[in-house]
């Protein structure tokens, strides 16, 4: 499984992340806090193993004090720096990842740090949330600052059936909204193709199947776009407990000025299998 699932599974439990640190962190993830998992450096992607090599030795003697003292003892590339600070493992240095920015240039160009004037400081407002879970989401495989549904706001999330209730609509027919966290392609007995998707709300994962006869005509949604409206079938597990969706249909995520216009007096709607009308 992927790292972004996994770490879904962790936030269901209750249990959180903290960011890379080029102080605090191991060779391997370690409870640091209660309910908190400290992320190694070695997670950071194209951060070379030269570098974290050089940390690692750094570290045992006494810890780095600042942005300038780290560059100075580790020799760190303008590129390294940014991917370090991108993933948060500057965090502990740095008043802000903004500001942060500007001093990696200074260091860079002159190996020294030039005092930044107060008019230059008013100019520093901290990274967006959404721009450090992208960071975060490209760097590490998934997001430590927030869940990762935070990065599509937009989406009506209320309207749709939660993934926690499907047990209750096992052979009804309901509309869902996930993220697509992993998803494999098969062979079915006559030779066609179908897919396989794991799809994750708020409230949990689920396991979808997709026949060749949606996957013809759906599958290039589940290409197209990371977050997607699922209608189909809640099927048990034949014995065993659980249960699946069978997909028949995948579209665009719904906004939400496209939900406030809907007529439907439900938070989500319930489709029995009779009933065509999506």
């Amino acid at each position: 499984y992927s790292r972004l699932l996994y770490s879904l599974e962790c936030r269901r439990l209750g249990i959180g992340f903290l960011p890379p640190d080029v102080n605090a962190s191991r060779a391997g993830f370690f409870v640091e806090r209660k309910n908190l998992i400290r992320v190694p450096l070695g997670m950071i992607a194209h951060l070379p193993e030269a570098l974290l090599k050089t940390i690692s030795t750094e570290i045992q003697n006494t810890p780095f004090q600042s942005l300038e003292d780290f560059f100075v003892r580790t020799s760190a590339s303008e590129a390294a720096l940014h991917l370090l600070l991108r993933a948060g493992a500057l965090d502990s240095l740095v008043p802000s990842r903004t500001e942060a920015v500007w001093t990696i240039r200074q260091l860079a160009r002159n190996g020294t740090l030039m005092p930044a004037t107060p008019q230059t400081r008013d100019q520093m407002p901290d990274t967006p949330l959404a721009e450090r879970l992208r960071d975060e989401f490209e760097l590490l495989g998934f997001t430590i600052s927030a869940h990762p549904l935070d990065l599509w706001p937009e989406v009506a999330w209320e309207t749709y059936c939660p993934v926690s209730q499907l047990g209750e609509c096992i052979g009804r027919r309901v509309t869902l909204c996930g993220l697509i966290v992993a998803d494999r392609t098969h062979h079915q007995s006559n030779g066609e193709l179908m897919k396989f998707m794991t799809l994750c709300d708020r409230t949990g994962l689920i396991e979808t199947e997709m026949f060749a006869r949606a996957f013809r005509k759906f599958g290039l949604e589940t290409i197209r776009h990371p977050v997607v409206e699922v209608t189909g079938v809640v099927m048990p597990f034949e014995g065993a407990s659980g249960h699946t969706l069978r997909v028949e249909a995948v579209r665009k995520p719904r906004r939400k000025q496209k939900a406030l216009d809907s007529k439907a007096s439900l938070p989500y709607r319930v489709w029995h299998e009779d009933d065509h009308a999506y």
